[in-house]
């Protein structure tokens, strides 16, 4: 950004012959918004459309008549920011430097698209300038003033006449703080300043001029009298609106919006009125707003062995047969999912576990949750009935992290955790909201079978590999496509068949939907050796004794 340019100017020699008109003010209403990257205050839209480059935010509008007077209105134009008084060489928070940035910022925004319908097309910025003399009068300017230091400007030759080239200039005067426009009900303004020279030489200065603010304040205001030059520059001739409460002096586009206002680039803006949706609009880029959460699984403590044993076939099986020998292994686990917001500001993360809400606290791992265990999980439950139980977790939340930890012996039990995220003080129909799930299986033991187990468990996986496919490739994908060729995602699931145990185990299941209707005593037994192969891949996470 150029360094703004510091100005002491002298009275002009052609003041005299000045003549404003004191009607046509065009007033708004002081509503200063605290400041942030984003700005408190916002009001909630009622709805938004996507278009390329684009979201327009739509907010509340009066039914009214828009008209096009026979006054100019801005087509391209020069902007100049004219920061008055020495006040703005040491200002902070914000500095000169800070609202031109934010100007610059919402010029480079699709803020000013839906201006197009009414004649605009693109606007430059130059760089700041400090008008340090004349100076503002303290404690109060009035609009003539402000109007007056632009012409001082002009007629000293710092900027051309405005039917000279280079003359379609929107002059923006920022008032430092100690003087205030000296309509106490409008924290800014905007007219054309009429210079005359006599006999016929008439020109038209465009001004608006605004009270110093914080830079949310200061942005809101600055946006609502930049549109208004823009649709109507003299004033009760370009675009106005007739309609239920609307006076003369308060009926361009912005006016009709009240106090409505959005967020573009990060700074508030005033909401202005779209005759193309017929509602009042902000446009701003589009939303990017999105969530990840990964997954982190640890042992804590060492291993105990809490169980030797040997269990019987007593289920009907062509896989099993006799008696299996098995260690019950004893370890303390602990996941920690972690939740990455993108494109928020002050993003703000909720949890819930299983449905239950979690609250946000720095505090130990002490709420627990409990959950029916997942009996399929354990290796027994293809040999014999496992008797159903319940698997407790203790969970704790701090802003995107969530811990589960499960205690030593606790069965395997399967937990449901959702993670939202929005950004913290928008309103909600930004629908700035989104969420990410993740099934966590969490246990505190874990069973090793024997050596023949898991033989004879690969060799009943792959006989079931065998048979699901023929019967997708027999059955199924000609029932699915008539006789086409089977679709991308069927090869690559049979391709997979053909890769590790625990990836073939979870194919299994999504295999087993498919042919449930078929044959469902077949989908029934994909499901159940997939559960025994999962959770021989979780044993093998923990450590064997030796």
């Amino acid at each position: 950004m150029s360094s703004p340019s510091q100005v002491h100017h002298v009275l002009s020699r052609r003041r005299a012959k000045r003549r404003f008109s004191a009607a046509g003010l065009r007033p708004r209403a002081a509503n200063p918004a605290a400041p942030g990257l984003i700005p408190t205050g916002l009001t909630d839209p009622t709805g938004n459309i996507t278009e390329p480059g684009r979201t327009i935010w739509k907010f509340t509008a009066p039914r009214v008549q828009l008209h096009r007077g026979l006054g100019p209105v801005v087509t391209t134009a020069r902007l100049v920011p004219l920061f008055w008084g020495g006040f703005w060489q040491s200002a902070v928070n914000p500095s000169v430097g800070d609202v031109h940035a934010a100007i610059a910022a919402i010029l480079a925004s699709p803020y000013l698209s839906e201006l197009m319908q009414y004649g605009f097309q693109s606007l430059s910025l130059d760089p700041a300038m400090i008008v340090i003399a004349p100076g503002p009068p303290s404690p109060k300017f009035s609009g003539e003033d402000a109007k007056n230091m632009v012409w001082d400007l002009i007629d000293d030759d710092r900027f051309p006449e405005p039917d000279d080239d280079g003359g379609r200039i929107v002059y923006m005067v920022f008032a430092p703080d100690g003087s205030r426009y000296d309509d106490s009900d409008a924290g800014g303004a905007h007219n054309d300043a009429t210079d005359y020279d006599f006999p016929f030489d008439t020109d038209h200065a465009w001004v608006g001029w605004i009270n110093h603010d914080n830079l949310d304040g200061i942005t809101e205001f600055f946006t609502h009298e930049l549109v208004e030059i823009l649709t109507d520059p003299q004033p009760y001739s370009g675009w106005t609106a007739e309609g239920f409460g609307l006076s003369e002096a308060h009926n361009e586009i912005v006016d009709l919006c009240g106090e409505e206002t959005g967020i573009v680039s990060g700074f508030l803006v005033s909401a202005y009125y779209s005759e193309r949706l017929k509602a009042c609009v902000v446009p701003s880029f589009p939303q990017q707003f999105g969530i990840s959460v990964s997954v982190k699984e640890e042992s804590l403590g060492p291993f105990h062995v809490q169980l030797i044993g040997r269990t019987a076939t007593t289920r009907h099986s062509i896989c099993f047969t006799g008696t299996y020998e098995w260690t019950l292994i004893g370890q303390q686990r602990r996941v920690t999912l972690t939740a990455a917001g993108t494109g928020y500001v002050e993003p703000e993360f909720e949890w819930k576990v299983n449905g239950i809400g979690i609250p946000d606290g720095a505090g130990p791992v002490t709420q627990p949750i409990s959950t029916p265990a997942d009996t399929v999980l354990d290796p027994l439950s293809l040999i014999t009935v496992v008797a159903p139980g319940t698997a407790t977790a203790k969970v704790a939340a701090s802003g995107n992290v969530l811990v589960l930890e499960s205690q030593v012996g606790e069965p395997p039990g399967d937990f449901e955790v959702i993670c939202r995220v929005k950004e913290k003080v928008l309103p909600a129909g930004y629908h700035s909201a989104r969420s990410d799930e993740r099934a966590i299986t969490l246990a505190g033991r874990a069973r090793v079978m024997d050596e023949r187990f898991q033989s004879d468990l690969a060799s009943c996986m792959h006989l079931k590999s065998v048979l699901a496919r023929e019967l997708i490739e027999e059955v199924v994908i000609p029932r699915i496509d008539l006789g086409d060729p089977p679709s991308v995602w069927v090869e690559r699931v049979i391709a997979g068949l053909e890769s590790d145990v625990e990836r073939q185990a979870r194919q299994a299941r999504f295999l087993a939907h498919f042919v449930d209707a078929l044959e469902p005593e077949l989908a029934a037994t994909l499901r159940a050796l997939a559960g025994g192969v999962i959770a021989l891949a979780h044993a093998t996470r923990v450590s064997t004794p030796e």
